[in-house]
């Protein structure tokens, strides 16, 4: 059970920052459009230990500007701060996409 809640965290995570990252730059993975302010550079593996074990996610990187995660905080590596984030988007009655994504 540990392994299976671990690769649905990990799938979760990952497309959440994927998400993040194509606000942040104002285009999806290879898209041409005026919008876009920067460009993706791959990927760097960032370890976070939540209470099924240790997941490795794909952290985005941008060229010239660097990646942020609203979901993640920058230094977080415990599943503590996510926790904390749902949490109180719960109590403010924000759902979890809308809070992530604003």
């Amino acid at each position: 059970m540990d392994d299976g809640m671990r690769k649905v965290i990990t799938h979760f995570l990952n497309n959440v920052m994927q998400e993040e990252a194509a606000q942040q730059i104002g285009a999806e993975h290879y898209e041409r459009t005026d919008k876009r302010n920067a460009y993706r550079n791959g990927f760097k593996k960032r370890n976070l230990i939540t209470r099924y074990g240790e997941i490795t996610l794909n952290k985005p990187q941008f060229r010239d500007r660097s990646f942020e995660s609203k979901a993640i905080p920058k230094y977080a590596r415990v599943e503590k701060a996510l926790e904390t984030a749902i949490i109180e988007s719960y109590l403010q009655g924000v759902s979890i996409r809308r809070s992530l994504f604003e």
